[in-house]
């Protein structure tokens, strides 16, 4: 990796903390958020700083690598704290990453890389669950059954917003219509299992 990339990780992990410790802190719907703009800020950033010292000391070790992965995808998690409809959806729909970044961090120490097929295995459905499995969810789920009562509207002006926005995609579905008619087995099991990540 070169010097100029090891910078941008840099400037990007400062520049992702204060953007989530400003989301955080303007929050209406967090308690504290001052104080839980900081505590978010003090663990994604000590994720980054360790992981990039790592990999200047250890070039060709992956492992610090995963660790500043972890720290921005704390960051992305922060999001979701967010009274923009937009910004909060993107946190939402990147909320559970963490976790399967952690599990990655874990199952691949000390070198940065997944020992064997079992361990790749556990970490691709892990990935699986925490993104394609929460979108799924939020496409399809009661506002109720996520703890979101009091969440961003996904109308804005015009058109209806759709959490798949979030990676680019537009797409004219009406959430909240769908949600109504979500009754499979499949959606709820995954409502639950994510809904239990989550606590």
């Amino acid at each position: 990796m070169t010097p100029r990339v090891r910078l941008a990780l840099w400037i990007a992990g400062a520049t992702a903390g204060f953007v989530a410790a400003i989301v955080v802190a303007a929050s209406s719907r967090t308690d504290q958020p001052v104080l839980s703009s900081v505590l978010i800020v003090a663990v994604g950033w000590a994720f980054i700083v360790g992981g990039l010292i790592a990999l200047e000391r250890r070039p060709d070790n992956r492992f610090g690598l995963l660790m500043a992965g972890e720290g921005f995808a704390w960051f992305l998690a922060a999001l979701g704290a967010s009274d923009n409809a937009a910004i909060f959806t993107a946190g939402y729909l990147g909320s559970s990453l963490y976790l399967a970044v952690l599990g990655h961090t874990i199952l691949a120490y000390p070198t940065g890389r997944l020992p064997d097929r079992a361990s790749r295995i556990i970490v691709a459905i892990a990935y699986l669950i925490t993104t394609a499995g929460t979108l799924a969810v939020v496409l399809t789920a009661h506002p109720e059954d996520l703890h979101c009562t009091d969440c961003p509207s996904n109308e804005p002006r015009s058109g209806t917003w759709s959490p798949a926005t979030a990676g680019a995609t537009m797409l004219s579905v009406d959430t909240k219509a769908s949600a109504r008619h979500a009754n499979n087995r499949f959606e709820r099991f995954m409502t639950f299992f994510l809904l239990d990540l989550r606590v």
